[in-house]
């Protein structure tokens, strides 16, 4: 019975398409997060939910949202509120180089790339095993300039008029 089995190719299509999943990946706290975090992005700032947990091998990003016309990508970091170092803190320059390389590879997959994307972060506090807060962090600079699309017609070298 050779070739993909069946599960691999839903899961292809799903990341295709899009399909926002509902489960967490991870479970436990790290899922409860990630929860608190989509239900506030959605709900209270209106951002519209395109995908949960989206991953292609090796990558992997928490929430892929709209906000109006810039596509966002969210990381969540889930800590203890008692943690010594705060989720912020924890995104080391390593794991930005990761979630920037995860970005474009999001990127490559969609039909048409958006000339405005950017990378957030939400931190989730908790307490006794449930989200007690969470903090957004906007607009977080892992992308390069050479990252953002140039539009059409426009010099190569940046040159002003």
């Amino acid at each position: 019975m050779g070739g993909v089995f069946w599960w691999e190719k839903w899961r292809r299509w799903r990341n295709q398409w899009g399909v926002a999943t509902r489960s967490s990946a991870q479970g436990g706290a790290g899922g409860r997060g990630e929860d608190a975090a989509a239900d506030y992005l959605a709900g209270t700032r209106n951002y519209r939910l395109i995908v949960r947990n989206w991953r292609e091998a090796p990558y992997e990003i928490d929430l892929v949202l709209w906000d109006g016309p810039v596509l966002v990508f969210v990381e969540v970091r889930a800590r203890n509120e008692h943690a010594l170092v705060g989720g912020y803190d924890s995104l080391t320059r390593r794991k930005r180089e990761a979630l920037r390389r995860a970005g474009l590879a999001y990127l490559r997959q969609c039909r048409r790339r958006p000339a405005h994307f950017r990378f957030d972060m939400v931190e989730a506090s908790l307490q006794e095993g449930r989200v007690g807060g969470l903090r957004h962090h906007e607009n977080i600079a892992i992308f390069r300039k050479e990252d953002r699309v140039r539009p059409t017609g426009a010099p190569a070298g940046g040159t002003r008029p």
